[in-house]
């Protein structure tokens, strides 16, 4: 890889338009990212699921909290 400088080609080759359909797709993501944490959280805590009826349910929300941030990391990229 190598730096040329031209940095206007790189801004305009990753940039992305922000039109109302793109909003919507990331407002949805979003949205449902939240919500399915939140789904899978009041599992954990109910005891509602093998892991966390055998462990501590922090145990396993901490686990499954920590995994979102490498697949966070790999998405950016």
């Amino acid at each position: 890889m190598t730096d040329s400088g031209d940095k206007s080609s790189y801004e305009d080759v990753h940039t992305v338009q922000l039109t109302p359909l793109v909003l919507a797709k990331y407002i949805l993501s979003v949205a449902l990212l939240i919500f399915s944490i939140i789904l899978v959280g009041a599992l954990m805590f109910t005891g509602n699921t093998r892991v966390s009826s055998e462990t501590n349910p922090w145990v396993c929300l901490l686990v499954c909290v920590s995994m979102l941030l490498p697949f966070g990391w790999l998405s950016t990229r």
